[in-house]
């Protein structure tokens, strides 16, 4: 049975780098802009239980990644207050080759070809 932590404050920071590749399919439109996410959230209710059990999405794994077993889960109902400011920008050609290998390869979800076999 999954536990019930009530209500609370709670603050948190990300930082992302935004950038997009050049119209001609060569490096980088312009330099990245790294932005910084400010979050205040006043959470009304949050639960909290471990194993399978507590969770009512199945959790399912894509074909490159390792098998997984749920060990917990967490539940939030929460009001997000959200404010987004760039805070420094890096040149397009030092950051391209970071840019290119965050992209998740999207071929993994493909469910219309389910009869594909592999080769090799």
């Amino acid at each position: 049975m999954p536990e019930d932590l009530g209500s609370s404050e709670a603050e948190g920071v990300n930082f992302n780098f935004k950038a997009r590749p050049a119209a001609n399919g060569v490096g980088l439109q312009e330099d990245a802009i790294l932005t910084r996410a400010n979050f205040q959230a006043s959470i009304r209710s949050a639960r909290v239980g471990s194993g399978a059990s507590c969770c009512a999405a199945q959790a399912r794994s894509a074909r490159r990644d390792p098998d997984r077993v749920v060990l917990g889960g967490r539940f939030s109902e929460c009001d997000l207050i959200a404010r987004c400011e760039s805070v420094a920008t890096v040149p397009a050609e030092v950051f391209a080759p970071y840019h290119h290998g965050r992209h998740d390869d999207w071929s993994v979800l493909d469910t219309e070809s389910a009869a594909l076999v592999a080769v090799g």
